[in-house]
């Protein structure tokens, strides 16, 4: 199984990989991963590094993975991406959540226009 996970600089970012690490991997240990990074559209973390946590998950638990990033708004480029990699689901956050939106923007737009299954972890 191919898995598209999108990070960004947010803490859902990180549980992203955690959660695909705790309950996806031992039901398929041929996982593939593909972490996607919409450059310059999040706020940076600490290192500047946003993938940085991701590809410490990936090694620590034996996953491979590789990484695509660019430089497009980000629902457009996970789809994109999705479409082009023939990724089997969608890994996201729901990052800027709010009471009046439970999901934020990226994830809503995935939500509406992907024909990908999509996974969006709080």
């Amino acid at each position: 199984m191919k898995l598209l996970v999108a990070i960004d600089a947010s803490e859902s970012g990180e549980r992203l990989l955690d959660y695909v690490a705790l309950h996806w991997l031992p039901r398929d240990p041929s996982l593939a991963i593909v972490l996607y990074h919409a450059r310059g559209v999040a706020a940076e973390t600490g290192d500047g590094d946003p993938l940085r946590y991701a590809r410490a998950v990936c090694t620590s638990v034996g996953l491979p993975w590789v990484e695509h990033t660019t430089n497009e708004a980000p629902a457009a480029g996970i789809l994109r991406v999705a479409a082009e990699i023939g990724a089997d689901a969608i890994v996201l956050g729901a990052r800027d959540r709010a009471v009046s939106r439970p999901l934020g923007a990226v994830a809503t737009q995935v939500l509406a226009a992907s024909d990908t299954p999509v996974l969006v972890v709080p």
